[in-house]
Parts: C-alpha cells; sequence; structure tokens
C-alpha cells in the first residue's frame, strides 16, 4: 500500500518521542527499495559476470523475450538502476490517466459497450487534455477536487444529466483506487453539488419534441407515395410502423415475421450499436448487433396490432417474398438488415422534403405515446405499451401536444 505518512505525524514524532524526522523518511525509504528489489528478484536474477559486472534483466516489451540486459560495475549502481525502472512504473501507474483505463477495462465487465463508448466520450472531453489526467492520484485531496468539479461544471455549463455523466468517470476512478489501496479515502464522497450550481434544463416544447396529427397525415401521404413509386427497401414502411405501434427504432429493425403473433406484436429483442474502445482508448469498428432482450426488462411486451400497422406489415412481407428476401429479420434492403441510423437519415429527409421542424424517429415515439394520452387510453396501459417502468417516465418525458397550435388556441378560447 503505497502511503506517504502525513507531514503532521511526522512532526508529533518529532516532538513527543525526539524522533528526527529525516531519518525516518530515510528508513522508509530505504525499506521501499528493498522491496523493490526483492520484486525484481522474484521474477529475475542477479548475477555476477566472468568480468566481473552485476548483471541482470528488465522487463522491456520492445526486445526479444520481452526482456533487455544491464550490466553495471558495482552492485549498489544495479540496484538504483532497478529502483529507479521500478519508480519510474509506479510513479506511471498511479496517475489518473493510467488509472482511469484500468477502470474502464473494470467497467465494461459491468456494462455495454455502448456505455463504455459514452464513458469514453466523456474522458475525451472532460479529462484527457485537463492537468488532472496526469495528476497523481494521491495528489487528488478534496480541495482539488472540488475546485475540478466546480470549475468544469462552470465552463461547461452543465445541467444536471450532464454532470452526472461527467462526474462518475472522477468518482469511479477515485472509487477503484480506494479498492486498489492506493489511497485511504474517497474525497468524492464528501462532495454535494448544489442544485443551483447546476443549469436548470430548458423546457421542452412540443414543436421541437413531437410531430402533429396534421404532420402525422403529411408524412403518411408521403412515404406511402415515395415506397409505391420507388420501391427499393422496406426502410419507408418502418417510419410508418413506429407511428402506428411506438416501438423504439432499434425494436423495429429487430422484428422478424414470427413476432407476428395474431394481432400483437411480441417485443423482445432490440438493435445495440456502438463503436469500439480498445483497451488503449483507441476507436475500433463501429459495430451493429441484435440483443435477444429489449432495452430494459419492461421493453418486454405484447403491441396490438391496428388496422394501419397491419396494412404495413403485410406490405412489408409481400415486398420481402416479391424479391426473393429470406433474412429472418422484416425490414430489409437488398436482403440485409436495416439498421436504426437508416431510419434516422430517413425520415429527417421526409421532414426536409415537407418543409416542416426536422425530428427524429425518437420524436415519432413520442408522437405514438402522446397520442394514446389524447384519446384517453388508460395509463397503465399506456405505460406498459411504452414498455416503461415507471408512470413518471411516461408522462414527464414523452407527452405533448400533437394539435396545431392554432388548434390549441381555439381550445383554451373555448375553455374560457
Amino acid at each position: 500500500m503505497n502511503i506517504e505518512i502525513p507531514e503532521s505525524t511526522l512532526i508529533l514524532l518529532e516532538e513527543t518521542y525526539n524522533i528526527n524526522k529525516s531519518n525516518v523518511l530515510e528508513d522508509i525509504e530505504h525499506m521501499k527499495n528493498q522491496k523493490l528489489i526483492e520484486k525484481h528478484q522474484s521474477t529475475y536474477k542477479i548475477w555476477i559476470s566472468s568480468n566481473g559486472r552485476h548483471m541482470t534483466y528488465l522487463p522491456d516489451k520492445a526486445k526479444k523475450n520481452n526482456r533487455r540486459l544491464i550490466s553495471k560495475l558495482t552492485r549498489t549502481h544495479l540496484d538504483n538502476e532497478i529502483i529507479q525502472y521500478y519508480q519510474k512504473i509506479s510513479n506511471t501507474a498511479t496517475k489518473f490517466h493510467a488509472l482511469y483505463f484500468e477502470w474502464l477495462e473494470l467497467k465494461r465487465l459491468e456494462v455495454s459497450e455502448s456505455s463504455i463508448e459514452r464513458i469514453h466520450t466523456a474522458y475525451k472531453r472532460f479529462y484527457a487534455e485537463h492537468a488532472i489526467n496526469k495528476q497523481q492520484i494521491t495528489q487528488i485531496n478534496y480541495l482539488y477536487l472540488k475546485t475540478f468539479l466546480l470549475s468544469t461544471i462552470k465552463k461547461y455549463d452543465m445541467n444536471y444529466k450532464q454532470y452526472c455523466s461527467f462526474s462518475c468517470i472522477l468518482r469511479g476512478v477515485l472509487e477503484y483506487a480506494l479498492e486498489k489501496e492506493l489511497i485511504l479515502t474517497n474525497p468524492f464522497a464528501r462532495f454535494k453539488v448544489g442544485r443551483n450550481v447546476l443549469r436548470q434544463s430548458d423546457t421542452k416544447i412540443a414543436e421541437s419534441e413531437v410531430f402533429t396529427i396534421q404532420e402525422r397525415e403529411q408524412l403518411e401521404q408521403l412515404i406511402w407515395n415515395d415506397f409505391n413509386t420507388n420501391p427499393i427497401s422496406t426502410a419507408p414502411l418502418a417510419i410508418l410502423l413506429a407511428f402506428y405501434t411506438g416501438l423504439r427504432s432499434g425494436e423495429i429493425v429487430a422484428l422478424s415475421e414470427n413476432d407476428i403473433q395474431g394481432n400483437y406484436l411480441h417485443i423482445h429483442r432490440t438493435e445495440s450499436s456502438y463503436t469500439e474502445i480498445k483497451s488503449d482508448g483507441t476507436k475500433g469498428n463501429m459495430v451493429y448487433t441484435i440483443k435477444d432482450s429489449p432495452k430494459s426488462s419492461s421493453g418486454f411486451r405484447d403491441i396490438f396490432i391496428v388496422d394501419k400497422a397491419k396494412k404495413v406489415l403485410d406490405a412489408v412481407i409481400a415486398f420481402n417474398k416479391e424479391h426473393g428476401w429470406d433474412n429472418q429479420f422484416l425490414f430489409l434492403d437488398n436482403n440485409e438488415r436495416i439498421i436504426r441510423k437508416r431510419l434516422d437519415t430517413q425520415i429527417r429527409k421526409y421532414c426536409r422534403q415537407l418543409g416542416i421542424t426536422i425530428r427524429s424517429m425518437h420524436k415519432i415515439r413520442k408522437y405514438y405515446i402522446s397520442i394514446l394520452k389524447l384519446n384517453g387510453v388508460p395509463d397503465e396501459e399506456i405505460k406498459r405499451t411504452a414498455g416503461h417502468r415507471d408512470l413518471t417516465t411516461t408522462f414527464n418525458s414523452y407527452c405533448f401536444s400533437v394539435l396545431e397550435r392554432t388548434e390549441n388556441e381555439k381550445l383554451i378560447e373555448s375553455a374560457l
């Protein structure tokens, strides 16, 4: 356990027991050096060559057999070389950036690769170029931590959600250092951010969060026309199905014909996509996979197939058969599964063509939930259909007015 004796303790020893502080430090340093030599000798032999020089090997991945030969005139010189090597390794290994990558590999065992990508993106933005990244973990005390956190919050004008994404790295690395017994306490445990420090999230307005009924009708006409006149793939129909089922785009592209069970769609899979983050932090390939489970346990559900959704599914199945496509998934392009990113690109293209506010596939899901609420579907059924754990999520983040502003104004006028 590499923990330094506090200065106050040394002064107390000196004043109470007349123990010389310098002698204490020298003894501690000598003991630490002896342990380094012992550790080295447990792996590498030290010997005297025929010409009287003192010899050993040091680790070196660039050399054959991952080691390099060193030779010194005296044993003292050899020991000094060994000590300097391991001290340098130790100093590097206990810096924030080194511990971050160790912690990230451990975190990889707990969370999905898409979460690892999000964590590393936050690390590169908030930590990689900051002085804390090269700081010894033992030097990150409470005052240093508090200054770093508050200054970063202010610099990036963070709201609560952004703060959580940013701070979880520092909290995690310090907790990891505590588990490695590099520090005695985690200074993050003392820090509490005041809500007045964080920016309040902007109130979301319907115009940017959800389609209106009129816009949905325009999109329906445009999409069916596009599919019928230019039948290249079933991507346009996937967008329509989102309007009629409220499914996440990842759930839509994971659908198979077997998931159509009578009047219901059985939802039990989703697409996962992420950029590979290697152990050294460099980016790898973009990966698209199908998970045999939805986003959460609440995602396992059956969705009622309304008549419009049935028309879409029938058209998709007929299209695939006509083209001789036999992929296990429903939504295909040249017999290859369509990825959810393709759907976002497609809906944005349609928005531009209609000259309406550009929105993503997720806004269609919000439209579906909002229209159910408007038409009096019971709250618990909306929550279940949406695949949410609780009603707070459903109604605080997904319910907006789907009427045109003029229609809302008429309702307000008539109400008063």
